[in-house]
């Protein structure tokens, strides 16, 4: 708040900017709020479920998926980490992505596409309002790269 009376204060700064200013801490003030609480809720909720389930171990229930899970996990070089009663997975993997080149045939028949859609395209000026604006471009960009390469 005291940002926003040394804004006040200030002669160079307009009055939208000070409304700015305060329905932005308003807002800050709404979500803050709201933030807590809900971390309230989960902070009680997560309490609430690990002693039910302490419970449910205290009294002979066992669960099968928790040494499963934990041997598949070491078993993949995955690491996990235990803060407050939560597991922390963290897993990096590479991802390979294909990417194909076109051959010399593919790309004269491109540009022959692209040449005779501009004539048409001059010739008939409906067609380009018509013709969707990101073909209208790749053939455009189509253009300029082999008039760059020639």
């Amino acid at each position: 708040m005291t940002q926003s009376i040394k804004v006040i204060q200030n002669p160079n700064v307009s009055k939208l900017d000070i409304e700015k200013l305060t329905l932005g801490a308003v807002q800050y003030a709404a979500l803050d709020e709201k933030y807590n609480r809900l971390r309230g809720q989960m902070l009680s909720f997560g309490s609430l479920f690990k002693t039910q389930v302490d419970k449910l171990k205290s009294t002979g229930v066992k669960f099968d998926n928790e040494s499963s899970l934990d041997q598949l996990l070491r078993g993949e070089n995955i690491q996990t980490s235990v803060v407050n009663g939560v597991v922390n997975v963290v897993e990096y993997r590479e991802k390979v992505v294909e990417v194909p080149i076109q051959d010399s045939r593919t790309k004269h028949l491109i540009h022959m596409l692209a040449v005779q859609m501009k004539k048409n395209f001059d010739k008939y000026p409906k067609l380009r309002e018509e013709c969707d604006s990101r073909l209208y471009e790749f053939f455009q960009q189509e253009l300029i790269d082999v008039i760059e390469a020639d």
